[in-house]
């Protein structure tokens, strides 16, 4: 038997994460493209053996997966497509997928090309949705802390509809699309990197957190630091951003990162969070990033971007440079997490612990 799954991925970064789905389900086939951003791929793995398969062998650039187990062509009459998804949803609800005790949201996209006119909005497909299954089978919505989503994938000319647990997904957020609001005061749009990241990696900054950020400038990680509580040396040659320099929680240091690494083993000063952002090859920010191993305690944490070019690049194997920086990485620390947030461009992200 085969099972069918919706997977999510930049669009440039979209060929290496169809290539990791290859490892991981190793019966693969790609079905079509929805977009540039999303893949349609089957396998022999059902939701269970697929789950197991990606965390022991957890995809970089696979942002969001769902199983599609129910598809719907429409007519292009708005209302009778709606329903034609309501009953859909009520025919997967009815199959066992969703019970009286359950906890759920829908989730709905909806992708359509330029010249096309959106059937619908993915609010119109969720309210069209989650209150008859709520009358039907007793379950629970609750768009917060959901247990299980119902994901919902329309075009203007047909739709993909899958019940999975919200840890099956890979992401709380549909599409793995996680949006935040800009704050007044916000430096740069960096800022959202490491809000993803720390939510993602469920990372924390205790108050009084020593903290070192490497390639500072212009201060957006550093202010968002600064903010949680953290006590941070800054490190960058270019200047931060004025409003940070009254701050008393800041050691501002215009120096390059090697020096001050140096500087930092021969002071044997030890940090919490160590956070890198600088703008380098990958391989060498992974080197840099084990460089700083001795700046950690078992208690610390790290995060580091890696530039990445893009996969078309002349005579570029990105997936072998990302080995590279991450094989660097595994050798020193014990724990190394990857991911292609989706605030990354061409780039990872990664979290190292000792």
């Amino acid at each position: 038997m085969t099972h069918d799954y919706l997977i999510t991925a930049a669009a440039p970064f979209l060929p290496l994460a169809l290539d990791e789905m290859g490892a991981v389900a190793r019966s693969t086939e790609l079905q079509g493209m929805i977009g540039d951003e999303i893949a349609l791929i089957r396998t022999d793995r059902d939701l269970g053996a697929m789950h197991g398969a990606m965390q022991r062998q957890p995809p970089v650039f696979v942002r969001h997966i769902v199983p599609v187990q129910a598809h719907v062509d429409f007519s292009g009459e708005g209302e009778a497509d709606l329903a034609a998804l309501r009953d859909a949803a009520v025919a997967l609800a009815d199959s066992g997928m969703l019970r009286a005790d359950d906890v759920f949201s829908v989730q709905a996209r909806v992708v359509t090309a330029v010249e096309e006119q959106r059937p619908f909005s993915p609010y119109a497909i969720a309210q069209a949705i989650a209150p008859t299954l709520t009358e039907r089978c007793g379950a629970t919505v609750d768009v917060r802390n959901p247990e299980l989503v119902l994901s919902v994938l329309a075009t203007a000319q047909q739709a993909w509809l899958g019940v999975s647990p919200v840890a099956f997904n890979r992401s709380d957020w549909a599409g793995g699309e996680r949006r935040f609001r800009r704050e007044a005061g916000q430096l740069s749009r960096a800022e959202f990197k490491l809000l993803e990241a720390m939510e993602l990696f469920a990372l924390t900054v205790p108050k009084g957190a020593l903290a070192l950020d490497l390639g500072a400038a212009p201060g957006g990680w550093t202010r968002l630091l600064l903010a949680a509580g953290a006590l941070v040396t800054a490190v960058d040659p270019a200047p931060l951003d004025p409003s940070l320099m009254a701050h008393r929680q800041l050691t501002p240091i215009e120096d390059y990162a090697l020096p001050w690494i140096e500087h930092a083993h021969a002071e044997g000063l030890l940090y919490d969070i160590i956070v890198s952002d600088i703008r380098m090859d990958a391989r060498d920010a992974a080197r840099l990033m084990v460089a700083m191993a001795p700046l950690m305690h078992l208690d610390s944490w790290a995060l580091v971007t890696l530039k990445l070019p893009t996969p078309d690049a002349l005579g570029m194997d990105v997936a072998a440079m990302l080995n590279q920086a991450l094989d660097s990485l595994r050798a020193r620390y014990r724990t190394v997490q990857a991911r292609q947030l989706f605030h990354n461009r061409h780039e990872v992200t990664v979290r190292v612990a000792l």
